[in-house]
């Protein structure tokens, strides 16, 4: 009796089983159906729909807000790049704007997002000029800009400021990239310079010449002599070239003064300058 039991219940129990496993395939098989039918009818209707609310006239673009520009002017990237009140804020590549602005010689990158319902938005970020290198192709000179991290980015055009340390001995851009760390090594000079001590201020580096084997040669504004830097150790160089500076320029009727200077050798020896006196005085 008790077998029979047992036996009428384990036959419920499973047969419980499966008419639940049963339903939950049906149900499974319903989702899935219904998830199919919605994904179909998204497709048929998200074109139709997002061009209809793209010819909604509050999506048209009423105004372009350009900031950062110091070289360039909010004219040049609105032409740069194409950007016109013709545009619909929905349908707008910002990414592909970006790069068009991008492409103007100043332009480091440029972000362009758009303002809810009517607005766009372009952060334009320039190239901060450090100084201005010489190029020697086919027995032409030309002038380009280069930043503090040796990027060469801009020819100088006429009227554009040209009051930068220039820096020679360069043939071309393959050039550049050829003497990487000669470069970085003139640039990190100059940010010195840019410290302003009265006997060595930035305003006061005319040109640096930068030669393959000879290292970095130095020339002041007024004073026709050179002063020969090397190679390497440029923090040690320009501490030690600023205090033999203020010495020259403080002269006394017995010394001898920034006048009398033919050159100025700071890697001429191991922790020693040679200040050479003009064979004139």
């Amino acid at each position: 009796m008790l077998t029979g039991v047992a036996g009428r219940i384990n036959r419920t129990v499973r047969s419980g089983r499966a008419d639940s496993s049963t339903c939950w395939r049906k149900r499974g098989l319903c989702a899935a159906g219904l998830l199919a039918i919605l994904l179909l009818v998204t497709l048929l209707v998200r074109g139709p729909v997002l061009t209809a609310i793209a010819g909604i006239s509050s999506f048209k673009v009423r105004d372009i807000v350009i900031s950062g520009c110091r070289m360039t002017t909010p004219t040049q990237i609105r032409e740069q790049a194409g950007l016109g009140y013709h545009l619909n804020l929905i349908k707008i590549d910002l990414p592909a704007f970006e790069r068009k602005i991008g492409t103007h010689p100043w332009v480091q990158r440029a972000t362009v997002r758009r303002e809810w319902p009517d607005v766009l938005r372009v952060d334009v970020h320039e190239y901060r000029p450090e100084a201005i290198i010489s190029f020697q192709e086919a027995g032409a000179e030309s002038f380009h800009y280069v930043d503090r991290s040796g990027v060469v980015f801009s020819p100088v055009m006429v009227g554009q400021d040209i009051d930068f340390p220039v820096i020679t001995g360069f043939r071309d851009q393959a050039d550049v990239e050829n003497r990487q760390g000669q470069l970085v090594e003139t640039l990190t000079f100059i940010k010195l310079a840019r410290q302003n001590n009265p006997n060595l201020p930035w305003q006061n580096v005319s040109e640096i010449a930068v030669d393959r084997e000879g290292g970095l040669v130095l020339y002041l504004v007024e004073k026709p002599f050179p002063i020969y830097l090397g190679h390497g150790d440029v923090n040690r160089k320009y501490s030690r070239l600023k205090r033999v500076l203020e010495v020259l320029y403080g002269k006394s009727k017995s010394k001898m003064g920034i006048a009398d200077v033919a050159y100025i050798r700071m890697d001429y020896q191991q922790n020693k300058v040679l200040v050479a006196q003009s064979a004139v005085n």
